[in-house]
């Protein structure tokens, strides 16, 4: 469709057409999986995904454990804060599906947990000397699987509350 002169893409006009699809993987993916090399690719698209989403957690781990960030460069954790923002605000501005719009949003929680970590680390922890105290990391990577949890679940079919409030409109 033309918007100013620019060729946008409707990402929900081809979604009308996909009879003998499976149903899940086209409402949540808005894709269409109608045939079993069309399956297989979206199988290992799914892997690669989940090999994407879940290497972090051990650096958080091993961070967490021995108290310390070494090893992590300022500037390699900026520049991937930084792409993993261009990411999700392309996605936004292309309007991607929903889960890659999730994705993008997932990837700078993570970016944000690693950069406290290196804060708390690198700037608080050694001041508190042998003091045993709850650390900012389990709140960070509580709080960050909570927002996962709460981006990636579907909401479409909760129904909305009827209004409470009558609205006059002989006023």
């Amino acid at each position: 469709m033309k918007n100013g002169g620019l060729v946008t893409h409707d990402p929900t006009a081809e979604r009308g057409n996909c009879t003998n699809g499976i149903k899940w993987i086209e409402r949540i993916f808005s894709d269409c999986v109608d045939t079993e090399l069309k399956l297989l690719g979206f199988i290992i698209g799914i892997i690669s995904l989940m090999l994407w989403l879940v290497p972090l957690f051990p650096q958080l781990l091993q961070n967490y454990r021995t108290k310390k960030c070494e090893g992590l460069s300022l500037t390699f954790l900026f520049l991937w804060l930084v792409g993993d923002t261009c990411n999700m605000l392309g996605a936004m501005l292309t309007h991607q599906t929903p889960i890659q719009k999730i994705i993008g949003v997932y990837y700078i929680i993570q970016d944000l947990t690693l950069w406290a970590q290196y804060g708390y680390y690198t700037k608080v922890y050694p001041k508190l000397g042998n003091q045993r105290s709850s650390t900012i990391v389990v709140p960070c990577i509580a709080l960050s699987s909570l927002g996962s949890f709460c981006l990636l679940s579907d909401y479409s079919n909760v129904p909305r509350a009827a209004r409470s409030v009558s609205v006059d409109t002989n006023a």
